[in-house]
């Protein structure tokens, strides 16, 4: 590997983007299709969130060195995040014709399908991600997704419990698990996963307002009024959080506050084709 390029790497891993975007203008002043620095400047911009100009810059790296299923992976994967999913589609494919056992190109893959409502397909690639990788977590994550969505639980939960053995950290994992206990009307262990998500991201709005839900189902309107409260702390504009205290306000029987909070209702997906008076 070039010292120069070895050194813009060692700068992008420390985060500093400048001096390593610098290297690597330099490297294509001399190289134009350096593909090595062509894949590190899309990296470069895919974490600072301009994905369009690392699309260009992947999809430059991936014609420099055709058939690396590195580069193609990284291009399929900002097309995804895109929405461009034919080409996304595409691009996972060409990865598995070089590599039929790329587990992360089966998982990109499986998302897709899934966003198309193509659920069986889209399980067949999550498992087949998972055999080749049994600790790939994101796949694990993504098909407890895929089995809440299609009502399968007890399934989901162990998907959920799979890949937060595997990523610790992984906080909506948590909170995926308390939306499917609850859906088992299991509230008592979903709030203690909605307790956990929170400890381990204080900020985490969505957690607090599940926790209120859950809280609320077991005729704990006080506290439950709190979580929601504490949602709205960290996220004044939730929707759900606001509604929510409404409806918990009113079965206190504080109907002025809470029919005052009611009317962000029409702001939820449920209300939004219903016509106000």
């Amino acid at each position: 590997m070039n010292g120069k390029f070895q050194q813009a790497l060692s700068y992008f891993q420390s985060g500093n983007f400048a001096a390593a975007e610098i290297i690597c203008d330099a490297l294509l002043a001399n190289d134009e299709k350096n593909a090595d620095a062509l894949h590190l400047l899309g990296l470069i911009s895919a974490n600072s969130g301009n994905r369009d100009r690392a699309e260009a810059l992947f999809s430059a790296a991936s014609s420099a060195q055709p058939g690396n299923p590195t580069l193609l992976l990284n291009l399929a994967n900002i097309q995804s995040q895109l929405g461009k999913i034919v080409e996304a589609s595409e691009n996972f494919n060409r990865v598995l014709s070089i590599n039929p056992n790329h587990a992360g190109a089966c998982n990109g893959l499986a998302n897709i399908q899934m966003v198309k409502g193509e659920f069986e397909a889209a399980e067949l690639n999550f498992r087949r991600a998972i055999a080749i990788d049994p600790r790939h977590s994101a796949a694990l994550y993504n098909l407890g997704n895929l089995l809440y969505d299609t009502r399968r639980y007890e399934e989901a939960v162990e998907c959920f419990k799979s890949a937060t053995i595997l990523q610790p950290g992984l906080n909506s994992a948590y909170n995926n698990i308390g939306l499917v206990l609850v859906e088992l009307g299991r509230h008592a262990e979903a709030i203690e996963y909605y307790r956990k998500a929170i400890r381990n991201d204080p900020s985490f709005a969505d957690a607090y307002t599940h926790l209120g839900i859950a809280l609320v189902a077991m005729r704990k309107c006080d506290e439950g009024v709190q979580a929601y409260q504490q949602a709205l702390t960290i996220d004044p504009s939730s929707v759900d959080a606001n509604w929510n205290l409404g409806l918990c306000l009113m079965l206190q029987g504080d109907l002025a506050s809470g029919w005052n909070q009611l009317e962000w209702r029409w702001k939820h997906a449920s209300f939004a084709k219903r016509i106000r008076p």
